[in-house]
This record gives C-alpha cells, sequence and structure tokens, in this order.
C-alpha cells in the first residue's frame, strides 16, 4: 500500500514554512503544466497587438482545454473513489487523466486553430510545443544512453 499524503505534502497556508519553500511553491504554481500554455498564448498574442477580446478567448481556450478538462476528469476520479488524491499516485490509474489530458490538448489546438485571427500558426507551433517538449525530457536522456553506449569506443 502506498503512503497516503502526510502534511508535508499539503501547501501551507499559515505561512510558517521557510521563505524558500514558500517561493519555489510559488513558482512551481507559476509554471504549472496547467498554467503556463494559456500565459504564452495571452503574451504572445499581446506582443503581436491582437485584440483584448481575441488574447481573452484564446486565453479562456487554453484554460479550459489544457487546464480544467484533465482537472475535471481527475477531480471526478477522486470523488468517486477510483483514485485517493489529485496527484493519482498509482501508475495503473494514469490512463484516463491522460486520455484526457490529451483528448482536450487537441480539442484546445483544433479551436485555436479555427478560431483564432492574430499569429495562429504561431499560437498552433507554441501549443504543440509543450507536449512534444514534455516528450523529448523523457526521451532525451534515454538517447543520449543509447549514444554513449554505441559510440562510447571514440571516447
Amino acid at each position: 500500500m502506498e503512503d497516503e499524503p502526510t502534511l508535508e505534502s499539503v501547501p501551507d497556508m499559515t505561512g510558517t514554512r521557510p521563505l524558500g519553500y514558500r517561493v519555489a511553491n510559488a513558482l512551481s504554481f507559476l509554471i504549472n503544466p496547467l498554467v503556463l500554455p494559456p500565459t504564452g498564448f495571452g503574451l504572445t498574442l499581446a506582443h503581436f497587438g491582437a485584440s483584448g477580446g481575441e488574447i481573452a478567448w484564446i486565453v479562456t481556450v487554453g484554460v479550459v482545454f489544457f487546464g480544467v478538462v484533465p482537472l475535471a476528469y481527475i477531480g471526478w476520479m477522486v470523488t468517486t473513489g477510483r483514485a485517493r488524491s489529485v496527484e493519482v499516485r498509482e501508475r495503473d490509474q494514469r490512463t484516463g487523466p491522460l486520455a484526457a489530458g490529451i483528448i482536450g490538448y487537441i480539442m484546445g489546438v483544433a479551436l485555436i486553430a479555427t478560431t483564432g485571427q492574430t499569429a495562429v500558426p504561431l499560437l498552433v507551433a507554441l501549443a504543440l510545443t509543450f507536449p512534444v517538449g514534455a516528450g523529448f525530457g523523457t526521451l532525451l536522456p534515454l538517447s543520449e544512453l543509447w549514444l554513449a553506449w554505441h559510440f562510447g569506443w571514440l571516447g
């Protein structure tokens, strides 16, 4: 049986933890994968001079499809007892949230591509860099090990 969440894993709202911990916690929420893409979309559109309405629309699409959809699925899992926490610690239970995230992401990118007006190719490319970057972040260390093993005789 896996460990239950402890008091240390719950964010401290009283401010009694060290400043470094609180700053690290705030930064992790700021660059959270659920927050970063919509923020990047808004900043990109603002840079290219999009209207406030378009910025609001694209950021809303990003928040809903890249954040709320996967989070709602995980919330449903927790409330129905399929998962014990939003962290989904059991590997065999992660397939559903992954599928919900992928479906939400595809729907969000399609909606951005069809309803956006300013810098649409750049927005779609920016949206696609997130999952590709996450994939390379996982695969790159493995490829480096493969290369080191195969070409180790050169060194």
